[in-house]
């Protein structure tokens, strides 16, 4: 015998899903008139500073975007924590123009680089390290940490020694010396 839902279980269920479906179609309420429109992290959601992709090349887009994720929105409320790529804040609308005004302009990544730690007045604005440590230390460390553990290999599983005796210290021999008696009394 299959249990069936009853017809009042199954046009409360209906019921149900469509009233969460119309839940979500109601518009979230909106700001007082004059307030500017912020997302949850209070960050205005409208740019002050337009753009339009049309004034730029394909590979200049390609070029600011990068840009944008090497360079960090200088933001007392953000803390040196986002990227321009990453920051939805009208604050970093004046880095971002400058970025492409430069482009525009034809500077090069380290002018442009240069330019920003000017007008924030500290290299935290880069989100690249400079040294080559910081691109390859982790490399390096691995590299040290695998030698550590394969010279550790090599010396736990060491082949016995010529005459088939391992070395071994006093304790080991007396250890060895106390066992070969029991046997032989065993045996004998």
């Amino acid at each position: 015998m299959s249990a069936q839902p009853s017809v009042p279980f199954v046009a409360a269920l209906a019921l149900l899903i469509a009233a969460s479906s119309r839940a979500g179609d109601e518009p979230p309420p909106r700001p007082p008139a004059g307030a500017p429109e912020v997302d949850e992290h209070g960050h205005s959601v409208h740019s002050h500073y337009p753009y339009d992709p049309r004034d730029f090349t394909a590979e200049q887009r390609e070029r600011i975007e990068r840009l944008f994720r090497h360079v960090i929105c200088a933001c007392p409320r953000e803390n040196f924590t986002k990227t321009l790529a990453g920051c939805p804040d009208d604050c970093a609308d004046t880095q971002k123009g400058m970025i492409r005004a430069a482009v525009k302009a034809g500077k090069t990544d380290q002018e442009i680089f240069d330019e920003q730690v000017r007008a924030a007045g500290t290299r935290q604005v880069l989100s690249v390290p400079e040294s080559a440590l910081a691109h390859y230390g982790h490399f390096i460390i691995l590299g040290v940490l695998t030698v550590g553990v394969v010279w550790l290999l090599r010396r736990s599983l060491k082949p016995p020694e010529a005459g088939g005796k391992t070395k071994s210290g006093p304790d080991e021999e007396r250890l060895g010396d106390a066992v070969d008696r029991d046997v032989a009394e065993m045996d004998g």
